[in-house]
């Protein structure tokens, strides 16, 4: 209540030195026009935060053998939620993905999708598929095999398993 005593008590001061002279009553409205145009944008800002927020991005992930996947992403996705939808879009369970735009290794602290995608409008990058568990089948199939059925990778197992790893091994000392 006192705020809004102190507030009308300031208005009407304003008001009697615009009445008392023209030149504050020019600059106070200048004022008043530049506070429109800033409200102006800042509305605009707003409504184009809430675009971004609810628009999506067009996404094409190149394989290396030449095959392509397209998908969309919301432009706000930060880049470890949208690494995780390309992933589960392109690779199985077992299989570590590197994503690479403009031969740049993207991270979980690259940025937003709509970031990514600048003024274009969309992203475009290459995936590098590696089996989760081809160092550790170069360096002893065996425990390779042990490790791919402790996290239950029913496919690499099946691969070890046809690279010859004994599933009757005892682990060794480094696994």
């Amino acid at each position: 209540m006192a705020a809004n005593v102190n507030a009308a008590a300031s208005a009407s001061r304003v008001l009697d030195v615009c009445a008392a002279n023209a030149q504050v009553l020019m600059a106070v409205i200048e004022n008043m026009k530049a506070k429109a145009v800033a409200d102006e944008y800042f509305a605009q800002c707003i409504a184009d935060c809430g675009t971004a927020e609810t628009s999506e991005i067009p996404v094409i992930v190149r394989l290396l053998n030449g095959e392509a996947k397209e998908t969309a992403c919301p432009a706000l996705w930060p880049a470890a939620q949208w690494r995780e939808h390309v992933t589960k879009l392109v690779a199985k369970p077992d299989t570590d993905v590197v994503l690479r735009h403009g031969g740049t290794t993207i991270t979980n602290a690259s940025g937003s999708v709509l970031a990514l995608a600048g003024a274009s409008g969309r992203l475009e990058f290459e995936a590098v598929l590696q089996w989760h568990f081809a160092e550790a089948a170069e360096a002893d199939p065996n425990d390779a095999l042990i490790e791919a059925a402790g996290w239950g990778h029913v496919d690499s197992v099946n691969r070890l398993l046809a690279l010859d790893a004994n599933p009757r091994a005892a682990a060794t000392v480094a696994l």
